[in-house]
């Protein structure tokens, strides 16, 4: 997972994943949403593991606020895959932190 290219659509407005810090906190918060996660990080530390679906970007998907988790609250190192082929390491974006066992997505500046 990692850095969008430069002037990439979106990138700066994570918030558009999910209409408000409490839409993201639901998604952390759906029943077996932390279990699920430590399944694929157990498994990723095994072998290559992947979390894919139809959205080509992962800033512009779900799969960002995935490796927010991983990276800030499970210590996991996500990568992104880009094309052609190339890998790179996830950038949360700026205004999300760790609180304890949860993330908190302060305003950023539009």
């Amino acid at each position: 997972m990692g850095t969008p290219p430069a002037g990439a659509a979106g990138t700066n407005d994570f918030r558009r994943l999910l209409p408000a810090a409490a839409g993201r906190r639901r998604l952390y918060a759906l029943p077996g949403f932390a279990a699920a996660l430590a399944c694929v990080l157990a498994e990723a530390a095994e072998r290559r593991s992947a979390i894919m679906c139809r959205e080509t970007v992962w800033w512009r998907c779900h799969r960002r606020l995935i490796a927010d988790h991983a990276l800030l609250l499970d210590c996991a190192e996500p990568v992104h895959l880009m094309p052609p082929g190339r890998m790179t390491a996830h950038q949360p974006p700026e205004g999300v932190r760790a609180a304890g066992e949860q993330l908190i997505y302060d305003a950023v500046p539009g």
